[in-house]
């Protein structure tokens, strides 16, 4: 089959496969709402949280299929079989998988604590004014949100390259149908129907990813070089590997990974909406805990067989200087050609595969930044103002993720960039659960404990830029002159059409061509390689500067008797306050106008939003919270 029969052949599955997740989704939704008419407010709280509704195995499918998006297709492969000292290898592959899962575990367990401080908490920006107040609260929900966003780019990267360099057709396409049709369901269900949505999805994806195992072990039929490369060099002068695989992850970016990935995505997931979201959507403890290692399971086994996949297409021959980086896992199948086209069945397979994933990894990104707008920067105003926010925000990732203009975007660099922020503040924010602390964080050192690593880290990496100027200049390292780079023309032959993309992929490599201070900050943030000192240093300083805070707050009630800096070194800014009304109060707004039936035997807020609070001078917190009626 051609390049165009194959076309044809993706967009036409990949219409059925997404009008069918669409369709599940709003006659779910459509036939949920007719049944609970009158025993249920559609509204806010319930839009956003489907408070208490969810069992373990739902959980667990959620889990899997909301962490798991297309960035799986690129992001391991690259990550473990990249060449020229970047690529993490086998360490990177096992650190790589279990830092994927088990951030999940942690959720729930962080989850459960929150609940029973604060049971009608709409996310985690709600329990942030809670614990730390306004300030705290709203730079939380701005870093959830750049986070989420960094993570939507990502996947809407990674699918317009699979349409765009992979299929050959336009990229933009298929993010507009992903962005749009997931939009509309989740606007219409909310969380709820995404979390359903999710389980047919995650099935889904099961099943095409239990296809591409047996496909795997029975086509990979490769000559293996025996031993497995050990050659780390880090140069194009390498005769023996000349691509500079290290596949036994025996470098810095190898032994990085140990550190690394725990720390980059333990953070990262701190700072996702959608993951919290789980948590409030729970039944009860049990079934968040059951669901987490559910799902944790399976993103484990998903991700470590992909990234087994670059390192088995890298061992094998199958990478070349110009295969794009984010279409290894296709390379491993045999199913890409020297144009970085398809040209095998198995890969109409794995975008199938891309594209649930794809969906499910989108609607909970949109449900996770529904949740982070509408709970604190538009509270109170109903919820259309917040799908309406969603989509603007949506415009601009689409655009970027179908790289316009050339635009060249690495799923890893993205993720970079987020990762490293989200180090700088995860510690401060998670302080924030345990009660030891209360009397000596406040909300301006949680806030200090979180920006000052941003300028400890931007300090660190450009002394490290010029200090170490000659090693990152790559091109000085593989001889190559990138001053003046070729194009490559229609009119070239084949042969010198691979040579002039060779080079240019060279080059693109050795992006750093003068030791600016834009270069050494785009360094510091998206160009070290998942270098371990780069994640040291944000952890680090944030551990520091709660220490230092904590230590001088707890010198001036000593000695002064009261802090001298109010707000900066005060207990916390609420130490004592507890919920306002009970879990099954919900806040004003209504997603579809309806009028509020509600339970006959309570009362309605007064105006109030669910995240308001009252002080009380003594007696115990909320343990428990009344599960809402279906």
């Amino acid at each position: 089959m051609d390049l165009h029969g194959y076309q044809v052949l993706v967009w036409v599955l990949s219409s059925v496969l997404i009008t069918g997740f669409v369709a599940f989704a709003l006659t779910t939704a459509y036939l949920r709402r007719r049944r609970l008419r009158g025993t249920m407010r559609f509204n806010m709280e319930e839009f956003i949280t489907a408070r208490s509704q969810i069992g373990a195995l739902r959980l667990g499918w959620s889990f899997f299929a909301g962490a798991l998006g297309a960035w799986v297709i690129s992001g391991p492969p690259s990550y473990t079989a990249s060449g020229f000292n970047y690529g993490a290898g086998a360490i990177g592959l096992v650190m790589y998988s279990l830092a994927s899962g088990l951030p999940v575990i942690m959720v729930a367990l962080a989850g459960n604590v929150i609940r029973r401080k604060v049971p009608h908490v709409l996310s985690l920006t709600d329990f942030m004014g809670w614990r730390f107040g306004w300030a705290a609260k709203t730079y939380v929900v701005l870093l959830c949100l750049f986070n989420m966003s960094i993570a939507c780019l990502a996947e809407y990267t990674t699918i317009g390259t699979l349409f765009g360099t992979y299929l050959g057709t336009k990229s933009w396409v298929i993010n507009i149908i992903v962005g749009a049709t997931t939009m509309i369901y989740t606007a219409y269900g909310g969380l709820y129907i995404s979390i359903l949505t999710d389980q047919v999805q995650g099935i889904a994806v099961t099943l095409l990813f239990a296809f591409c195992v047996i496909y795997v072990a029975a086509d990979f039929r490769y000559p293996l070089p025996t031993p497995f490369p050990g050659d780390c060099c880090g140069s194009a002068g390498c005769t023996e590997n000349p691509m500079g695989f290290c596949l036994a992850g025996t470098n810095k970016p190898g032994y990085s990974s140990i550190f690394v990935m725990p720390a980059s995505l333990f953070t990262a997931t701190v700072f996702s909406e959608a993951m919290w979201q789980r948590a409030w959507a729970s039944s009860d403890r049990k079934a968040l805990l059951k669901g987490s290692i559910l799902g944790c399971t399976g993103i484990v086994l998903v991700v470590f067989f992909v990234g087994l996949c670059g390192i088995l297409a890298a061992w094998g021959g199958q990478i070349t200087a110009t295969t794009d980086y984010n279409l290894y896992f296709f390379a491993a199948l045999g199913a890409i050609n020297e144009n970085n086209n398809i040209d095998k069945w198995i890969g109409v397979i794995v975008i199938l595969l891309a594209v649930g994933m794809n969906m499910s990894a989108v609607d909970s990104l949109q449900n996770g930044l529904t949740a982070g707008i509408s709970s604190h920067l538009l509270k109170g105003r109903p919820v259309s103002w917040t799908k309406l926010a969603v989509l603007i925000i949506n415009v601009p990732l689409i655009v970027l993720g179908a790289r316009p203009g050339g635009l060249d975007l690495k799923v890893l660099d993205l993720f970079l960039l987020a990762n490293m922020i989200c180090c700088t503040s995860a510690i401060p924010v998670l302080s924030g659960l345990a009660e030891c602390l209360h009397r000596f964080i406040g909300g301006a050192s949680m806030i200090f404990s979180c920006v000052f690593p941003i300028f400890c880290t931007s300090w660190y990496g450009v002394d490290y830029f010029y200090r170490n100027w000659d090693t990152i200049r790559v091109a000085a390292a593989y001889g190559y002159d990138c001053t003046t780079v070729p194009v490559v023309t229609p009119d070239m032959s084949a042969e010198d059409a691979a040579a002039a993309q060779s080079y240019i992929d060279t080059c693109s490599g050795a992006k750093y061509q003068t030791d600016s201070f834009g270069s050494a900050m785009n360094y510091t943030w998206m160009g070290n390689g998942y270098a371990w000192d780069f994640f040291l240093v944000p952890l680090g300083v944030s551990i520091g500067s709660l220490i230092l805070c904590g230590v001088l707050n707890a010198a001036l009630q000593r000695w002064w008797k009261q802090p001298a800096v109010l707000g900066f070194t005060a207990p916390a800014t609420h130490p004592h306050l507890y919920p306002s009304e009970p879990q099954d109060k919900v806040s004003e707004g209504s997603t579809d106008g309806e009028e509020a039936k509600g339970r006959s035997s309570q009362e309605e807020f007064d105006g109030k939003p669910s995240g308001s609070f009252i002080t009380k001078s003594e007696g115990p917190a909320p343990t428990a919270a009344e599960p809402v009626q279906a």
